[in-house]
């Protein structure tokens, strides 16, 4: 006769009934079992679930990969735009020109970052122009488009007008630089505070004019 393992000779004893009816011992043994892996599917696909909503959101926000030159600026991104381009497998390519600058109105203020873009080649690689909640996705002609959550602490909304300072505002020794004064045309929501709060979009020319690069552009 074939002896069973312990464990095996155990689980077998409170499994199999001694009557006709299934044991007290039993039913609690499968519920907990049952009960507990599912717990452990619901955990781990709520999690997965939040993974891939955040990756989504922040992938959706900024380009997957950032070309940069030593020197901190593209002086070319014509060039770089259309090498990089025919690479097999790149969707899509956009200059962009960012830094932080601060953003009054009345006697409210903030610091978010504005990312100068042109808007031919932003909807290539950011989901932003797709997710306006008001007005809509222009940068042209002195023209600024905030998150839904920076609006709301500024208490500002469309056709409202900003003054934006740079920090070459703040630095120059030689010379006066100007705020600039634009009209607030769209708001965007992408659902993640840091971005709804802290970012903010005009054009390159505007940008360029803020940060005082003359030509090119940070990164593509």
């Amino acid at each position: 006769m074939m002896k069973l393992p312990f464990s095996l000779f155990l689980a077998f004893k409170y499994l199999k009934p001694k009557r006709s009816f299934i044991s007290a011992v039993t039913v609690i043994s499968m519920l907990g079992v049952t009960i507990g892996v599912a717990v452990l599917i619901v955990v781990l696909s709520v999690m997965t679930g939040f993974d891939e909503v955040w990756r989504d959101k922040i992938l959706g926000f900024n380009a997957h990969i950032s070309i940069v030159q030593q020197g901190g600026i593209v002086r070319d991104p014509a060039r770089v735009i259309d090498q990089t381009s025919q690479i097999e497998g790149v969707k899509g390519v956009a200059p962009s020109l960012e830094g932080l600058v601060l953003i009054q109105i009345d006697d409210r203020v903030h610091t978010p970052i504005l990312r100068g873009i042109d808007p031919e080649y932003e909807s290539s690689v950011s989901r932003v122009p797709d997710s306006m909640v008001a007005g809509t996705f222009s940068v042209e002609d002195d023209q600024i488009v905030v998150g839904s959550d920076l609006a709301n602490r500024l208490n500002i909304w469309v056709g409202d007008k900003i003054t934006v300072y740079s920090p070459q505002s703040f630095v120059a020794e030689d010379e006066i630089r100007l705020p600039e004064e634009l009209t607030v045309s769209g708001v965007f929501h992408v659902g993640m505070y840091e971005y709804d709060v802290g970012f903010a979009f005009t054009s390159l020319e505007t940008a360029r004019s803020l940060y005082d690069v003359e030509q090119g552009v940070h990164s593509v």
